[in-house]
């Protein structure tokens, strides 16, 4: 593949235009570098594909295009976009695979002319990257993608990780942000993403629990701007060309801890999980950022985003489960490890445990040790009270089944305990009360 990176992010880019057919001799120019275009396509699902060929090498590349704000806002964001975001369904992707395998087929026309033409590659930014790692994946090419939304988070069985495809993203990008990526992330900051990290209580240390951090009021400001495809381009409007560079990779790699927390915390929301009660979150201050951003008060004129709230948020704000959270965070540090989705699941387990058990608070979550009845591990426990008092209240779940538990599932039991609970305190108070009327009438 000789389609230079700069090359691949030009005709990301480039893909946002639907050209007449009388300019597609004519091409474009990407990094000094001619293409002209062979094909292209809208579709009445909102995919637009661009196939362009490189008038040197005869090299094929497919432009997926991304999600444009204006146009389509309405087919790209809320029926593709809002499908990857609700239900994992990305309304686009039988139209991107189909339009793909008609590059396939073409090239393979011209090696049965006795031709040599590599297999094209597939390029695109945003959605566009995604539809890039979805077709990349089901029909074995390589790829570029730019701000891509990840396909291994979509139903499609598409596995996190490889080489075949590389996903350029910029630090502060919410919408790279919010999936995992089929392929290798390579990960850039600028000196205002990290101003923006800083400002808005991330600390570049790997402690989860300890700075007060607003991940919204970094992705409503400069995570809009961190979007635009012309990051990644040598006129971007920031200034200093595309951020692919060296500078901003190195930028990276000293704030890491700062930068994977808020990408972290992004994934998390999106997930529908909750984040470290320390994190400044909750319906009224995700609405109030919401507002500004409309009101084109955080940074500068953007467009109205709208970031997922967690689900069955009432359970997540009760005390009991914050402090389960914060118990397998110190959990996991103990064991070196830094609190991710699993953390999550195996806090709302726990949660759901203890609920069940009756208990009213936790204060400690601990592993099992070796012993007649169990493995070291096995178990976790959830334990109220001092462990070495024979008062105290316990509650345990295998370890494996409280990591793989879906946090939704565990929440759902936790509220049918409740209810059942609720429901059982109101017919023993009905109960006492006619025992007690019964009384005064025999008195």
């Amino acid at each position: 593949m000789t389609v230079s990176t700069q090359a691949s992010a030009a005709l990301a880019a480039d893909a946002y235009v639907f050209y007449p057919k009388d300019d597609w001799k004519k091409g474009v120019v990407a990094d000094g570098v001619e293409y002209e275009i062979v094909d292209q396509v809208s579709k009445p699902s909102g995919y637009q594909g661009t196939l362009y060929r490189n008038k040197d090498t005869g090299e094929f590349v497919v432009a997926h295009r991304g999600t444009e704000f204006d146009r389509q806002l309405v087919k790209d964001g809320i029926v593709a976009d809002g499908g990857m975001v609700l239900v994992g369904v990305n309304s686009q992707a039988h139209d991107a695979v189909a339009f793909t395998q008609r590059a396939i087929d073409r090239v393979n026309e011209i090696g049965a002319n006795g031709l040599e033409v590599n297999p094209p590659i597939v390029v695109g930014h945003s959605l566009g990257g995604t539809l890039a790692q979805i077709s990349a994946f089901e029909l074995g090419l390589k790829g570029e993608t730019f701000d891509a939304y990840g396909a291994a988070g979509l139903t499609r069985h598409i596995p996190e990780g490889g080489q075949d495809v590389v996903n350029h993203v910029r630090a502060t990008d919410f919408v790279s942000a919010a999936s995992r990526h089929y392929g290798e992330v390579r990960t850039y900051a600028t000196e205002q993403d990290i101003a923006a990290l800083k400002g808005h209580g991330y600390a570049n240390d790997h402690r989860v629990l300890t700075d007060l951090r607003n991940p919204f009021g970094v992705a409503l400001g400069v995570g809009v701007v961190a979007h635009y495809s012309s990051n990644f381009l040598p006129t971007n409007p920031e200034g200093g060309g595309s951020i692919i560079n060296a500078e901003d990779a190195a930028r990276y790699a000293e704030y890491r801890p700062m930068i994977d927390k808020y990408r972290d915390d992004i994934h998390l929301v999106h997930q529908g999980l909750a984040l470290p009660r320390n994190v400044v979150h909750g319906v009224a201050d995700v609405l109030g950022h919401g507002r500004e951003a409309r009101n084109g008060q955080v940074g500068g004129e953007v467009e109205p985003v709208s970031v997922p709230l967690p689900g069955r948020a009432d359970l997540r704000l009760d005390p009991m489960f914050q402090q389960i959270q914060g118990h397998v965070a110190r959990l996991d540090a103990s064991l070196g490890r830094t609190p991710d989705a699993a953390s999550e699941r195996m806090s709302a387990s726990l949660y759901a445990k203890a609920v069940e058990s009756g208990m009213t608070r936790v204060d400690g979550v601990h592993l099992s040790i070796e012993g007649a009845q169990s493995r070291a591990g096995e178990r976790v426990f959830a334990v109220q009270g001092n462990p070495s008092d024979p008062a105290h209240l316990r509650t345990s779940v295998s370890t494996q089944e409280a990591v793989q538990a879906p946090v939704e599932q565990s929440l759902s039991q936790a509220e049918q305990s409740r209810t059942l609970q609720q429901q059982a305190a109101a017919q023993a108070r009905q109960a006492r009360q006619q025992h007690e009327s019964m009384g005064a009438l025999g008195r």
